[in-house]
């Protein structure tokens, strides 16, 4: 469960279509999905795929998180020698899409102011997320 000061908005069924073009730009949102699904299986052992939660941001940005059943799991990331051993999926997903949003912003051709603003959306929402210690340790 989020558990935070700013208001979270899932996104509806009839809304998710919209969402990863909103995220990532109509270019690169099927890639932006893909690599935000390919660094959580890297990231976290517990994750196997399934679905995935679409959560709006009041300034317009957004992240995605996976719906995994359980309530903690550990992460590793061996590029920043980071690892938990107790995030939040939300947490999970705050942390992929931060990666995407700045791997995306650097490697692609289409890279876009859009991508560096959703990053910077993302990154001062996770400011406020009681795990932020536990995210800006994990970007670094």
């Amino acid at each position: 469960m989020i558990n935070n000061t700013v208001e979270l908005k899932k996104v509806s069924e009839e809304n998710r279509m919209r969402f990863t073009p909103m995220l990532f730009g109509p270019r690169l949102y099927l890639q932006g999905e893909a690599t935000v699904f390919g660094m959580a299986s890297r990231f976290c052992d517990e994750y196997k795929g399934g679905f995935w939660e679409f959560i709006e941001l009041p300034d317009g940005g957004g992240f995605m998180y996976p719906e995994m059943g359980e309530e903690t799991v550990s992460i590793s990331i061996l590029s920043n020698g980071f690892r938990s051993s107790a995030v939040s999926p939300v947490a999970v997903g705050i942390i992929c899409t931060l990666f995407t949003l700045s791997h995306l912003s650097m490697a692609s051709p289409y890279s876009t102011e859009l991508l560096s603003d959703r990053y910077h959306q993302l990154r001062a929402f996770a400011d406020t997320h009681p795990e932020s210690e536990i995210i800006f340790s994990a970007i670094d």
